[in-house]
């Protein structure tokens, strides 16, 4: 029995949760009321969520295939349990050890009429979980339990890449008069005035944010919604015209996509005690312009 025989006879839910691959990548496919998912078991990470009446929300490069043990670029990745570069040492790899990491199936089943997968894995004395739930709307909850001795300190996020249009048309609500750290000016301290728009190479980072955020796709006529819970960060990315030097980013891609990125990065750190529990949750949501 094949792999993927055996986890579709524990963990297949008819119309709801099936498995398959996504190119070498093994894939959680989930179905809801008015959308579906595909969650490759590296890095639980979200792949695609397809709105029924939006179409794809979210991009995925061509140039970054799944299922290799290297970092997926697009989707959601998950950062932990260290948000950019480590702090003290180069050499590990950027966002964390959680993007290559493989998950276990831990449970499937479904909610309010969509599927879900629960994924699990141990990482040194973590254990994580992650939680994605698909339909109209896409719910994802990641869970870092601290089964160590002592104190466990990280930075997270989700690193959402959304599709969109045209990143210079698009604008993020909901961050005007926060303040955060220009990555592209030598973390030069600046307070948002107004509705963020792209203008180029774009890599702010808000240590203090509301839980409401919204972005405007007027050529797409909709809005995302993003409701974040357990968190306090935003950062607001894109690479403009540094996405020549990225060899996984095709050329004029960066224009399609923009990441805004919920979490706890910075000042904004999180420490998880012993025999505790920290979780992070963002819900993803749909509205048409002209509601």
């Amino acid at each position: 029995m094949s792999a993927i025989d055996a986890l579709e006879r524990v963990f297949g839910r008819p119309r709801a949760v099936s498995f398959g691959h996504e190119g070498a990548a093994v894939v959680v496919r989930l179905t809801g009321r008015g959308g579906e998912a595909t969650v490759a078991l590296q890095g639980a990470q979200v792949l695609s969520w397809v709105n029924a009446q939006h179409g794809e929300m979210l991009w995925w490069s061509p140039l970054s295939p799944a299922g290799t043990g290297t970092p997926i670029r697009g989707g959601i990745p998950i950062c932990w349990p260290w948000f950019g570069p480590h702090a003290t040492d180069s050499s590990r790899p950027m966002h964390g050890v959680a993007r290559t990491t493989f998950f276990d199936v831990a449970s499937t089943g479904t909610a309010n009429g969509c599927g879900f997968v629960v994924l699990a894995a141990r990482i040194g004395d973590a254990r994580l979980k992650v939680r994605v739930e698909a339909g109209s709307e896409l719910d994802v909850k990641f869970e870092t339990q601290n089964d160590g001795s002592e104190p466990l300190a990280i930075t997270e996020a989700l690193h959402t890449y959304f599709a969109v249009e045209d990143v210079g048309r698009v604008a993020v609500h909901g961050l005007d008069e926060c303040r955060y750290r220009d990555r592209t000016r030598d973390d030069a301290w600046t307070t948002q005035s107004g509705a963020l728009v792209v203008r180029g190479e774009t890599n702010a980072h808000f240590d203090d944010t509301p839980d409401l955020l919204r972005i405007s796709d007027p050529l797409r006529g909709h809005d995302i919604e993003i409701v974040r819970t357990g968190g306090r960060s935003t950062v607001v990315w894109n690479p403009g015209a540094s996405a020549t030097k990225m060899t996984d980013v095709p050329s004029g891609e960066e224009r399609r996509f923009l990441c805004v990125e919920s979490g706890n990065v910075g000042a904004a750190g999180v420490v998880v005690e012993p025999g505790r529990v920290h979780r992070l949750g963002v819900r993803y949501g749909v509205i048409a312009h002209g509601r």
